[in-house]
């Protein structure tokens, strides 16, 4: 047996390993032809536009008023004429006059307990809102936010020394209101009267007031004979 030369053979192992790379970067190169022939279409996804929502539509001749009123309450707002504002304790008649000296000088000594008496000596019990319950006092201590009864009487205290108003002026059903902003158009206050309001309540409360267009804060109204006739808010 012959034996294979040793040049030979790196011969043939030189030209096996050339026709292998030649393989190889044949196959790159057809796979790069064939990816560049492809087409890459790009498509753009457009945002959907909000669509802008269908209006109602309530056929009045449905008689469907439940239905109408639930989408469109109306409610009636009474546009208050601007009305004459004091501070001068002398147009107040002597009843009026001390009772409003009582309810101060009880508010500005902390007495709570002390608005019991008023309450008592009154012919008619005040009106101190729609879910009024159980003796005057009582009630004003649990509607009071330290449990107390001493906000109800900053409350109190603060109505007090605002302006007032009377209503129904020579009449038999005259009443003397406090403060005055309770009878008074909001969006007609000037920024003097604003300032004297914002000592009473925060600027977020009369914004909201305004959407309700009338005061709904507390107001304190007396009779000509000196008695409580109502201290409730959201009139």
């Amino acid at each position: 047996m012959k034996s294979v030369s040793p040049a030979l053979v790196d011969s043939g192992v030189i030209m096996i390993t050339r026709i292998a790379f030649l393989c190889f970067f044949s196959c790159l190169y057809a796979m790069h032809t064939q990816a560049s022939a492809l087409k890459v279409e790009s498509i753009r996804i457009k945002r959907p536009e909000s669509a802008a929502p269908a209006p109602l539509s309530i056929d009045p001749q449905s008689g469907n008023a439940e239905a109408e009123e639930e989408f469109w309450p109306e409610e009636q707002i009474v546009e208050l004429p601007i009305p004459n504002v004091s501070y001068d304790l002398e147009d107040l008649p002597l009843p009026v006059a001390q009772a409003r000296e009582r309810l101060w000088e009880i508010a500005r000594s902390a007495d709570f307990d002390a608005l019991r008496a008023v309450f008592a000596e009154q012919t008619t019990p005040p009106y101190l809102g729609p879910d009024q319950f159980g003796a005057p006092t009582e009630f004003l201590r649990e509607s009071s936010g330290d449990g107390e009864g001493l906000e109800i009487l900053a409350i109190m205290q603060d109505i007090l020394q605002a302006g007032f108003v009377i209503q129904n002026a020579g009449s038999a059903d005259e009443r003397y209101v406090w403060p005055y902003f309770a009878q008074y158009p909001l969006d007609k206050l000037k920024p003097a009267q604003l300032v004297e309001m914002y000592r009473i309540v925060t600027a977020a409360d009369y914004f909201e007031m305004q959407d309700y267009g009338r005061w709904t804060f507390y107001q304190l109204t007396f009779n000509a004979q000196g008695e409580i006739v109502s201290f409730s808010s959201g009139y």
